[in-house]
């Protein structure tokens, strides 16, 4: 299966569950346990006071892999006026928007 094809696959389960694509077929995700998301909750709580009390400019890193599936060396930089993309489903939104409640910008 291709990525387009499974963006367009519509599972037989309906549990909501979420899927992803490995080695070019659809596999059910496992659900994210309760200490996943401490651990996740926890982790932006630390980076929320980290930029609170230090000067620091808003970048994002993506990879993005290359139509043939293969990941790239180098993430893409994208600056404080850039744009986050996902052209696989027609989504663009700046960095200021992401971060405009943050008190970053």
């Amino acid at each position: 299966m291709t990525v387009a094809e499974f963006l367009e696959w519509e599972p037989d389960d309906r549990s909501g569950a979420l899927w992803q694509l490995l080695d070019g077929e659809p596999e059910m995700m496992a659900p994210a346990s309760d200490r996943h998301g401490s651990i996740q909750s926890r982790l932006g709580q630390l980076i929320g006071v980290h930029l609170d009390t230090n000067s620091t400019a808003v970048v994002a890193e993506v990879l993005r892999r290359a139509s043939d599936g293969a990941w790239p060396q180098q993430p893409e930089i994208i600056g404080a006026d850039g744009e986050l993309r996902f052209d696989s489903i027609g989504f663009a939104v700046s960095l200021r928007e992401i971060y405009r409640t943050s008190g970053l910008m």
